[in-house]
C-alpha cells in the first residue's frame, strides 16, 4: 500500500504467510508450503528470486535477515545461507552445530549474525562477509531454554532460562 494515500499498489496470491520480512528492495515470504523463501520486488510484487530445497533436501526457511546487500536465510536444519539481495545468488553457507526453530532468532549486527542456540550451545557468531563461525558466549549453568539475544547498539544482552547477561561492548568475531 502507498503510505501516503493508502492506495493498494499490488497484491500476491496465496495463503497468509507464517512470516514476512522486507528490506529496501524486496519483501520476503515463505514459498508455498513454507519450504524455502521467495523475494518479491517492493515496487510491483513481481517475483525476483527464490531459494527452495533441492532434490532429497528437507528444510524450512525461518524468517530471513537483510542488511540490504545480502539476505541471510536461516533454515530449521541448522544451515544458514547468504544470498546477494538483488540476484539471490548464494555467496556462502554455514552449518551450525544445532538445529534452529522459531525461538532461535538470529540478531544481525553490522559484521555478524549472532545466533542463539540451545542453553548448552551458547551464542554463536557467523561473520556476515564470509560465513565463518565462532562462539561468542556460553555459560556452565544448566538450562533447558534456547538463548535469546538483544542489543541496544552498544551492548549485547544474552540470556536463557532465568539468567540474563550483559556482555558489555558488542563482540566482533
Amino acid at each position: 500500500m502507498d503510505g501516503t494515500t493508502g492506495r493498494r499498489l499490488w497484491t500476491t496470491a496465496g495463503s497468509a504467510p507464517a512470516w514476512s520480512m522486507m528490506d529496501a528492495r524486496h519483501v520476503y515470504l515463505p514459498n508455498s508450503g513454507a519450504a524455502g523463501v521467495q523475494a518479491l520486488r517492493l515496487e510491483d510484487g513481481a517475483p525476483r528470486w527464490s531459494v527452495r530445497p533441492g532434490p532429497g533436501e528437507q528444510w524450512r526457511a525461518l524468517p530471513p535477515l537483510s542488511d540490504d546487500y545480502r539476505v541471510y536465510v536461516p533454515r530449521d536444519n541448522g544451515l544458514i545461507t547468504a544470498h546477494e539481495a538483488g540476484s539471490g545468488e548464494q555467496t556462502w553457507q554455514c552449518q551450525l552445530p544445532f538445529r534452529l526453530d522459531r525461538r532461535s532468532r538470529p540478531l544481525l549486527l553490522s559484521s555478524a549474525l549472532l545466533v542463539p542456540g540451545p542453553a548448552a550451545a551458547g551464542v554463536l557468531a557467523v561473520e556476515a562477509e564470509s560465513g565463518r563461525l565462532s562462539t561468542i558466549f556460553t555459560d556452565t549453568g544448566p538450562g533447558v531454554d534456547v538463548w535469546s539475544v538483544a542489543s541496544d547498539g552498544t551492548r549485547l544482552y544474552a540470556g536463557h532460562d532465568s539468567t540474563l547477561y550483559c556482555l558489555g561492548p558488542l563482540p566482533v568475531p
